[in-house]
């Protein structure tokens, strides 16, 4: 007997696997570094590495740092690079889902309203092929855990509690987490492991 079909989901993280949120704060520190040469994993302490690294004088702290991007006069969200990959990483699995509902950007906002918008204005204007309809904020993630459900994530911590609550979760290898020995192929283990994930979720309903 067949049980019932569910389409698979993918939650896509934003910052950490589309926007490069880690370069632009160096970049507040007046200080960039080659995360790759440095010995990994690290620890993903955006404030520690911006006054290690940091030109100016004085150290900055997390309610500077969120005070200035939260400033209503700038478009710092919404400004944040898009990583190389990430136009192609969309693309790709949007051709993996059922439709475009099934690919959600799910994200952590600051409790801002300016960062709200700019999250949503940087993916309406870097991912123009994303339903803004499908995007969900929060950072309780593991909540929208389900078995046909896939989480792509930069946090150790989100991908273990997702699982937890039995979704399925890719951990997107990048320096500070443990699957930093795949940063040179970050693109192609990601969609490996979604074909993987994809396999299974399908095995389900047969």
């Amino acid at each position: 007997m067949k049980n019932k079909q569910k389409h698979p989901v993918i939650l896509l993280d934003q910052d950490g696997v589309l926007a490069d949120f880690f370069d632009a704060a160096m970049l507040l520190a007046g200080s960039t570094i080659d995360t790759i040469r440095l010995p990994m994993p690290w620890k993903y302490d955006i404030i520690e590495w911006m006054n290690i690294y940091r030109d100016c004088k004085e150290s900055w702290t997390y309610e500077e740092l969120w005070k200035f991007c939260n400033d209503p006069n700038r478009n710092w969200w919404g400004s944040l690079e898009m990583y190389p990959w990430a136009s192609e990483l969309h693309q790709e699995l949007l051709k993996r889902v059922y439709d475009e509902h099934h690919l959600l950007i799910c994200t952590y906002p600051q409790p801002h309203q300016e960062c709200y918008g700019q999250k949503i204005n940087w993916i309406r204007h870097f991912l123009p092929r994303q339903n803004l309809n499908a995007v969900m904020m929060g950072k309780q993630k593991h909540l929208f855990a389900k078995p046909h459900h896939i989480l792509i994530d930069d946090t150790d911590e989100n991908v273990d509690k997702f699982r937890e609550c039995g979704g399925r979760a890719i951990l997107f290898p990048q320096p500070w987490n443990t699957n930093h020995s795949k940063v040179s192929n970050r693109f192609g283990y990601t969609l490996e492991q979604v074909d993987e994930l994809l396999q299974q979720i399908g095995e389900l309903t047969v």
